[in-house]
């Protein structure tokens, strides 16, 4: 009985710590998935530029702070596990560097420390043990970018269009009309990037990053950041307080929309004139639930808020570029006359199309 009971506790350690290994394997296993989308995301969201860095900490929060491994929080310190570097494919080597040390990677290391509490482990946390599991992961940057400036003064509902060509929406007075090319009232052409020559393809996504400048409606000395004055909500053709109590029409096949005066403005075309077709639905950035998009997927002429490029928490926001797309020009919001606006915005778009998980 004595050698049955000292054998039976035997059986019963060896069998809990074999489920232990088996939940470490799980937990590693977990752990690396994790790391892996979070060092993806990171470098989604990592560009050129010192704003950029932000982005891929705040990316990578976002992944860790969505999933847990074996029910328990990754342990992550954005500043701390998240390194720029070059990486050398012939010597599968990272190597730390700032961003003007032309990094072309990012590595990203956590850790999850697993004990009886967590729910991870029995056999070793009756010894008193509690288990580390680290996770370290490189993701290269590839992608294409192209950049743009958009002049405050560049009417979304000229984009596209020949001279001569008038943007006008619930309007009596042709003072307030714009025009394109030449008349009375010119307004500037948007800032156009021309996807074929960037390799921005359809169905790609992209991001805003390096936007700076600003814009003012009228000829002041302010001028408001690319998310625009948010105490003044517009469409084309008129507002009512923070409200707008009337979308209007789209006008030359370019869809109205709602959003911040003097915000940053995105609209894709084809090589058709934007007026040989019908315009989509207007879309709505009035609330700042709306402007605080993870994924936005606009159609053809459909005029859509860009602001920084940024989530309130500093996320880079992600746009798919439509089907048939071509063209995507950059432009200042406004409700009408364009013509005596001051400013403009610098902004260059980037993709993923590249981005590979080297280790």
């Amino acid at each position: 009985m004595v050698y049955a009971a000292a054998a039976m506790s035997a059986i019963v350690g060896i069998g809990s710590l074999a489920v232990d290994l088996g939940r470490l394997q799980t937990a590693k296993s977990q752990l690396q998935t994790v790391t892996d989308a979070a060092a993806r995301y990171a470098a989604y969201g990592m560009q050129s530029s010192s704003a950029g860095t932000s982005a891929a900490y705040a990316n990578a929060a976002a992944v860790f702070a969505d999933n847990q491994v074996e029910g328990k929080s990754v342990e992550f310190v954005a500043t701390r596990d998240v390194e720029l570097g070059i990486w050398d494919e012939q010597l599968r080597k990272f190597t730390p560097t700032s961003l003007s040390g032309g990094a072309n990677a990012v590595r990203l290391r956590s850790k999850a420390s697993l004990n009886q509490s967590a729910g991870a482990l029995s056999f070793l946390s009756m010894l008193g043990r509690s288990v580390e599991v680290n996770s370290e992961s490189v993701v290269t940057m590839n992608g294409k970018s192209a950049t743009t400036f958009a002049g405050a003064k560049g009417n979304p509902w000229l984009a596209g269009m020949p001279a001569g060509s008038v943007s006008r929406n619930n309007v009596t007075n042709t003072n307030d009309w714009d025009y394109a090319g030449s008349g009375p009232n010119q307004s500037s052409s948007p800032g156009m990037i021309d996807l074929s020559a960037a390799k921005l393809d359809a169905g790609k996504t992209i991001m805003f990053d390096q936007v700076s400048g600003g814009a003012n409606n009228g000829a002041s000395s302010t001028v408001f950041n690319p998310d625009g004055n948010l105490g003044w909500i517009v469409n084309l053709g008129g507002w009512t307080g923070t409200n707008v109590s009337s979308r209007g029409q789209p006008v030359n096949g370019i869809s109205n929309v709602v959003a911040p005066i003097n915000s940053m403005m995105g609209v894709f075309l084809s090589d058709s004139r934007p007026d040989s077709s019908s315009a989509p639905d207007p879309l709505d950035f009035s609330s700042a639930e709306s402007r605080n998009f993870i994924s936005l997927s606009p159609k053809l002429k459909q005029v859509f808020f860009v602001g920084d490029g940024r989530r309130a928490n500093g996320e880079a926001q992600r746009v798919v570029i439509p089907t048939g797309a071509t063209r995507l020009y950059i432009a200042n919001m406004d409700a009408w006359e364009w013509s005596n606006n001051i400013g403009g915005y610098t902004v260059a778009i980037n993709n993923t199309q590249g981005l590979k998980t080297v280790k």
